[in-house]
């Protein structure tokens, strides 16, 4: 989706994850590198438009009965590489303490990236996320203060690069 927003102001945008047709999904975890997916990967992309990070807010996922929990990081983002992530189940990314903490940052503009662990429901039972669901939460962020110098300054955009771990536990 495309939107539009001030200099200096805040925005906020939709991260969401929907599920596949004769699919159960369980051990959801979801990681969005903030606005930073033209320099992931170790490479070096355009230099795009960049806002802070602000907060994050995970109530549609509580209003489903799942207990989320927030991890945040401030590494920088080319350490994040989604392309090594294999898909095994005991694969587990936030449990790199070197990259992820459940604290927010004194100063929330230093967080790079977030993730959502949404594998366990208030009930303490594990989330399945059954056939066509999908899960979504929101992230506020604050516009830089200028806008970047670019080869086409009508082409400024902020472009995020969500991911998500999960297993199918019926395909293994």
């Amino acid at each position: 989706d495309l939107d539009h927003t001030d200099i200096n102001k805040e925005y906020y945008y939709r991260v969401r994850v929907q599920n596949g047709e004769n699919t159960n999904v369980t051990d959801l975890i979801i990681y969005d590198t903030l606005e930073e997916a033209a320099n992931t990967q170790l490479e070096e992309g355009e230099v795009t438009w960049k806002g802070s990070f602000k907060s994050i807010d995970v109530t549609p996922l509580e209003e489903q009965g799942i207990a989320p929990v927030v991890y945040y990081s401030t590494a920088d983002p080319k350490l994040l590489d989604y392309n090594n992530v294999t898909g095994r189940k005991d694969e587990i990314w936030i449990d790199d303490e070197s990259l992820w903490s459940t604290e927010l940052p004194d100063d929330p503009a230093d967080v790079t990236a977030v993730a959502v662990d949404c594998r366990k429901l208030k009930n303490g039972e594990d989330l399945v996320l059954g056939q066509n669901k999908g899960v979504q939460f929101y992230i506020t962020m604050t516009a830089p203060p200028e806008y970047p110098t670019l080869k086409d300054p009508d082409m400024v955009y902020a472009i995020n690069r969500p991911a998500y771990h999960s297993y199918q536990p019926d395909s293994q």
